[in-house]
Order: C-alpha cells, then sequence, then structure tokens
C-alpha cells in the first residue's frame, strides 16, 4: 500500500520510518559511528577512547566495536610493542605478533625453531669477530678510527684489503694510537721488529728499535703494488699492561711480478694506557681499498 502523508511529526535525530505510515526519531550522538539493528532500526557505536584504533567487526551476530586489528583482518593484535625491540609472527597463522626486545649490542638474534621466539646471542663465542668500521679510501693520507673503540673489545684486529697508493715510494704503511678519541695521535714512545721477504730472494730483510709507530705493514709501495694482510691489536682498552700488536701479509708489484711477505711486532712502552683511536698513514697516500676494523669477542 502506498501512503502520500507528509511529515509534520516533530521528532528529534534521524527520522526512521515504518513503512506502514508511522514515523519516529532516531537520537544521533555526535562522533558515534551509525549501523544497522533489528527491524530495520538503526543504532550507533561510540568511539574508543584511544585515537586511531579502527571499527572491527565482531561477525555477523554482534555489533563492531573499536578496538585492536586482529591478524585476520590484516592487524597486529597487539596495542604496543618495545623500542627497538624485533617484530616477530604469533604462535599460529593468525595469532598476534609478538615482540623480541632488543639485546646486548654487537648479539645477532638466534633462531628458537618452529616453535620458539629468537634470542640474542653472542656471536659464536670467545675469538670471533665482529665488525665495528670499514673505510674505503680513495686519495687519503690518513685514516682513522675513532669510534668503536671501548671496553666492549680489549683486542681488536684490523684487515688491509687490496691498498694501493698514489705515489711510488719505498716506504711502509703504519698505525699510532690515540688516548683522547682522535684528537691527536701518539707518536713517540713504540718499539717494534719489521721484517720482509721478496718473493725472488731468500733474504729476510729486517729492522728494530724505537720508532714512531705502534706497528707497519707493506713495502713495495708503488703505484703498481696492492697490499692485503691484518694487524692484530692487543690490549688497548683496558687500562693495565702493555698495547701491542702484531701483523702480516702480502705486498705484491703487479709490474714487476714481485711479491713481498711482511712480518711486524710493536709494542707501546707505557703501561696501563688506554687507547681509544687508531691512525693508519701513509706518507705516499693511500689510493684505494678497504681497512676494516674488527672487535674480537671474549
Amino acid at each position: 500500500m502506498t501512503y502520500n502523508n507528509n511529515i509534520n511529526e516533530n521528532v528529534t535525530g534521524l527520522v526512521k520510518g515504518s513503512g506502514t505510515g508511522t514515523f519516529s526519531g532516531v537520537t544521533v550522538t555526535q562522533y558515534n559511528s551509525l549501523i544497522g539493528s533489528t527491524s530495520n532500526g538503526i543504532t550507533s557505536v561510540a568511539p574508543g577512547s584511544t585515537t586511531g584504533v579502527p571499527l572491527v567487526s565482531q561477525g555477523a551476530s554482534a555489533n563492531p566495536s573499536y578496538t585492536t586489528m586482529v591478524v585476520a583482518g590484516g592487524g597486529t593484535g597487539i596495542t604496543s610493542g618495545t623500542a627497538y625491540g624485533v617484530i616477530t609472527a604469533g604462535t599460529t597463522s593468525t595469532g598476534a605478533f609478538q615482540v623480541v626486545t632488543p639485546g646486548t649490542s654487537g648479539y645477532l638474534l638466534e633462531s628458537g625453531g618452529s616453535s620458539a621466539l629468537p634470542t640474542w646471542v653472542s656471536v659464536g663465542g670467545s675469538g670471533n669477530f665482529v665488525l665495528i668500521q670499514s673505510q674505503t679510501v680513495s686519495g687519503v693520507t690518513t685514516v682513522n678510527f675513532t669510534t668503536g673503540i671501548n671496553s666492549t673489545y680489549n683486542n681488536y684486529f684490523l684487515l688491509v684489503s687490496g691498498i694501493s697508493y698514489q705515489f711510488n715510494n719505498s716506504v711502509t704503511s703504519t698505525i699510532a694510537i690515540s688516548t683522547n678519541g682522535g684528537s691527536s695521535y701518539i707518536l713517540t714512545g713504540y718499539r717494534s721488529v719489521f721484517g720482509n721477504v721478496a718473493s725472488n730472494s731468500t733474504t729476510w730483510t729486517t729492522s728494530n728499535g724505537s720508532n714512531q709507530y705502534l706497528s707497519e705493514f707493506g713495502l713495495l709501495s708503488s703505484t703498481s703494488s696492492i697490499i692485503s694482510g691484518g694487524i692484530y691489536l692487543y690490549n688497548l682498552t683496558s687500562g693495565s699492561g702493555y698495547i701491542a700488536s702484531s701483523a702480516k701479509g702480502v705486498c705484491a708489484d703487479t709490474t714487476a711480478a714481485n711479491t713481498n711477505y711482511f712480518i711486524c711486532a710493536g709494542q707501546y712502552e707505557t703501561a696501563s694506557t688506554t687507547a681509544n683511536a687508531l691512525q693508519v698513514a701513509s706518507g705516499n697516500g693511500f689510493a684505494s681499498g678497504t681497512f676494516s676494523l674488527f672487535g674480537i669477542l671474549e
């Protein structure tokens, strides 16, 4: 049946028709969400107290509500995390996400298998290397390491990888320490021994005594030579005993098809010194290559 009536009832809110000529008002509350109700009714859902919380379905038999979105709806199922923590999936395919709190600096995240959270562990234990910093050189005479040398590690390893020089000059490259974070470097008070032998010779050439470097490396310092090797640096940060070093590696002259093998041992003669920066230097300049400093776990 069709009705042709004017609506003149004084109602508040939304006007709802019964389909039989009866009209009534549905109260509307500011900021509420309107949803369908029983018998063609209209109801509302009040917003939550937390800004940003979505309106989430509660299925076909209940009103939606403002709440945390679950994984099945594309959410996380959690309302907060831990600063700098690692997010993982839940205990089931639709379970709420989980958070692994941050671990000790330098540690790695190790799997706990298919039914447990991963955990932070040291890098394999004593004697393993942790990269502190790598520097690729180009047209410089000094390379400074001024961060990461602290009480976390007492012993360090400097990897020399494919270093070439800017100019021809048969000198060794050197390492010195700093106790003021790299504001200045100590250039006296060391004692060392350096030796090398060429691939076309059976004679060792050595030098020793007091000099201005903790360690030396290389020898065939020409633009056609490439240096690779490693330097162990002992007792840098304990503040007791002596700081010492040992180095070995190869320096190959690609033009002359000649290779030098070098070794070096050194010590800073003042006991109980705490170093916190290193400088690698070459008077004839580093043209290319990479220096990588590692801390050694104990």
